[in-house]
Parts: structure tokens; C-alpha cells; sequence
């Protein structure tokens, strides 16, 4: 019942998907997942796509949002963008 910040998500296509780009030398990992997911739970829109353009060729993965959406929500503040006066050190 209160905010906690800003989502900005990459690209919202057909007001149903969720599209996060990266840019990363490495292969994408659980914190790239995480943050897909994190944003579906916080949205409740259905699927999620995170694609990673730095590799030989593209990375891309489909996510859905989890079952219980409760377990995410202590996540969502890592995912928001804050004023400086409301981020804790």
C-alpha cells in the first residue's frame, strides 16, 4: 500500500510483455532472471523477455512470472529507482 520506487522496464510490447535488454560479456545469470521476474511480479503482466545483444550471437530467454508472487516481493526495491534521499547505504 505504499511506494517503494520506479520501474523502468526496457520495452512493454502489446501491453502483455515485458522486454529487458542487456548488454552483457557474460552469459546471462540468475540476478538478469531475477530481475524479469521481479518485474512480472510487480506488473502481473504473463511473460517476460530477456535478450542479451554482447555475445557472438544473441542471447534470449522467455520468462513467466512466479506461481507465488508473494516470495518475490522483498526483491522489487532492488529493481527501483529511488531519490537518493530514500536509498539506505
Amino acid at each position: 500500500g505504499f511506494d517503494v520506487g520506479l520501474l523502468y522496464l526496457d520495452h512493454l510490447v502489446a501491453e502483455s510483455v515485458v522486454v529487458e535488454d542487456k548488454a552483457l560479456k557474460h552469459r546471462l545469470t540468475d540476478d538478469e532472471v531475477g530481475q524479469v521476474i521481479t518485474y512480472l511480479a510487480a506488473t502481473g503482466f504473463k511473460v517476460g523477455l530477456l535478450l542479451n545483444f554482447a555475445g557472438k550471437s544473441l542471447e534470449y530467454k522467455r520468462i513467466l512470472p512466479p506461481r507465488k508472487v508473494n516470495v518475490w516481493q522483498h526483491r522489487v526495491r532492488r529493481y527501483t529507482w529511488r531519490p537518493p534521499e530514500q536509498r539506505q547505504p
